[in-house]
């Protein structure tokens, strides 16, 4: 299935129940990493993560959500 831009393909896990949005800070340095490994090892794979409001090395939440575990 192809889809016109990013968003879409977003929109779609989002509708079809793939997709966990985590608005709280995560830290892109260990948390990120462990929580998509958690996720990644439930059963079918787990859900799709978009983490909100990354935060970076320096401890500032960055404007670009990461999105994880397509």
């Amino acid at each position: 299935m192809a889809f016109d831009s990013f968003r879409d393909f977003v929109n779609k896990l989002e509708a079809e129940g793939e997709l966990r949005r985590i608005a709280e800070p995560v830290a892109t340095e260990l948390e990120i990493t462990e929580v998509a490994d958690r996720e990644i090892k439930k059963p079918g794979g787990g859900q799709a993560l978009l983490f909100e409001q990354p935060v970076d090395h320096e401890g500032k939440v960055r404007a670009i959500p990461l999105l994880a575990n397509l």
